[in-house]
């Protein structure tokens, strides 16, 4: 097949840089389709017009008009300055999606994560347990003073308790999904450990779904367990108590136990629930601490979970996505509103795996469409405070998300949530959004050149009520 014409290849380059004559220029012309066009330098102003018609008739003729000195081309470059639609585009309604329309009411400041305990709760739970108390070389004279004045006999003289910390000091975080409202907590444990105890020997691990042993944390990744005899094992879990099946998970920590305990460890367990609910196969080698304030032993009680659950999930119904520290936020500002929303810690677990819940993604879970409706019809019948409480806890935990999110949330709501003042004028902009969202659909063009807009649209109409 012959080369078109018009068309370079690298021989044609090279051969174009090895003419050395005059004609090197007429030759890459010719390559290019290009017609040549001679053109007239421009004068001084003080050249006389005689000496310009000389030297223009000693040029060779052009085989074209040859440009004149006034068609000489501006020094200034070209820019575009506007723009002007013709009338097809002018026909069009602009679209706003995601455009114009921007959430007026935005929150200006990202949700913090709130966890189970302060740092200086956390110490205060933790710290008893690793210190190991020394007689120091200095002399008590509290106690021997309170000795005399009993009229007791001093047999010995009594040395000040000295508190050092057991170590080293292993951390072993549970990272099973079913416990993935508490990986914030977990984190949050450790790196107060380190902060704390800077001069102290510390290692972490982490124990995945279905694996046997956990998985040391070094320097350059995940390594095989190692465990230094009569260490202090801190253990952030909930030794199974809280998933679907308990018992796998009972096993699983069964097994860790055991190794521990052939090491002499000390081993130290760091609940989401009461302790009272523990296996009892658990509390004869364990020192168990439960996150709650309050360590009920009756939390856990059927049917009083399911309840639970049901009012928690009445207050997020709202949502289209629940982030874990979402979910979190809820629990903790429900309880505002009244002793019926007192919920256990314990309660976060069951709803993530519940049945409502279609995905549990780490970052956020998504719902089972039929069962959010069903929570959004009983969420028409929460007061007018706890809606409230409710929707100004999600909104701010929607400032940094698309503002479709939190439309699409207060659209779904029914008409008379839709008044409440808290959200009102977010109701107003939204119906408008989606006012003009219906319009631009109709359009082949918004269509063709917005599917990520056209495939959200679809996902919306199975969700709405």
């Amino acid at each position: 097949m012959s080369a078109k014409k018009g068309q370079l290849n690298r021989s044609d380059l090279l051969e174009a840089k090895l003419l050395l004559d005059n004609n090197s220029g007429d030759y890459i012309a010719r390559q290019l389709g290009l017609k040549k066009i001679e053109w007239i330098p421009a004068q001084d102003d003080d050249q006389t017009e005689n000496e310009q018609q000389e030297q223009s008739a000693n040029l060779p003729k052009p085989s074209l008009p040859a440009l004149k000195p006034s068609d000489r081309p501006a020094t200034q470059f070209w820019y575009l300055h506007s723009r002007q639609p013709n009338n097809k585009t002018q026909k069009k309604t602009q679209p706003i999606t995601g455009q114009t329309l921007d959430w007026k009411n935005r929150p200006q400041h990202a949700p913090e994560f709130q966890p189970l305990l302060t740092k200086k709760q956390l110490l205060a739970k933790l710290q008893p347990y690793l210190y190991q108390i020394h007689a120091s070389h200095k002399v008590d004279f509290d106690s021997i003073v309170h000795t005399i004045s009993r009229g007791e006999y001093l047999a010995n003289i009594p040395k000040k308790p000295l508190k050092t910390p057991q170590m080293p000091l292993h951390i072993i975080d549970d990272r099973s999904r079913h416990l993935t409202c508490y990986a914030q907590d977990h984190y949050f444990v450790s790196e107060t450990l380190l902060q704390h105890y800077t001069q102290a020997n510390i290692s972490l691990s982490v124990l995945a779904d279905n694996q046997a042993q956990p998985q040391q944390i070094s320097t350059t990744g995940l390594a095989d367990w190692q465990l230094a005899a009569h260490s202090t094992v801190l253990i952030l879990s909930d030794l199974g108590r809280l998933h679907s099946y308990p018992q796998r998970g009972a096993s699983r920590w069964l097994a860790i136990s055991r190794v521990l305990q052939r090491k002499q460890c000390r081993i130290i367990v760091l609940l989401p629930y009461a302790t009272a609910a523990v296996d009892h196969r658990f509390k004869a080698h364990l020192q168990l601490l439960s996150w709650a304030h309050k360590d009920c032993a009756d939390e856990l009680a059927q049917p009083a979970r399911q309840g639970a659950i049901d009012k928690l999930f009445t207050a997020l119904s709202p949502c289209v996505r629940i982030e874990p520290g979402l979910l979190r936020a809820m629990r903790l500002a429900m309880q505002q509103c009244g002793q019926a929303w007192q919920l256990p810690v314990a309660i976060e677990a069951y709803c993530w795996q519940h049945e409502a819940i279609q995905e549990p993604h780490r970052v956020a879970a998504s719902w089972a469409v039929d069962k959010r409706k069903a929570y959004l019809h009983a969420f028409e019948a929460l007061t007018d405070t706890e809606k409230q409480t409710a929707l100004n806890t999600i909104r701010l935990w929607r400032g940094e998300l698309s503002e479709k999110i939190w439309y699409e949330e207060i659209i779904s709501l029914d008409p008379q949530s839709q008044q409440l003042q808290c959200i009102q004028a977010d109701v107003q902009q939204a119906q408008d959004y989606f006012v003009q969202l219906s319009q631009d659909l109709q359009q082949d063009d918004f269509l063709a050149d917005n599917k990520n807009t056209r495939s959200w649209f679809k996902r919306l109409y199975h969700r709405l009520p």
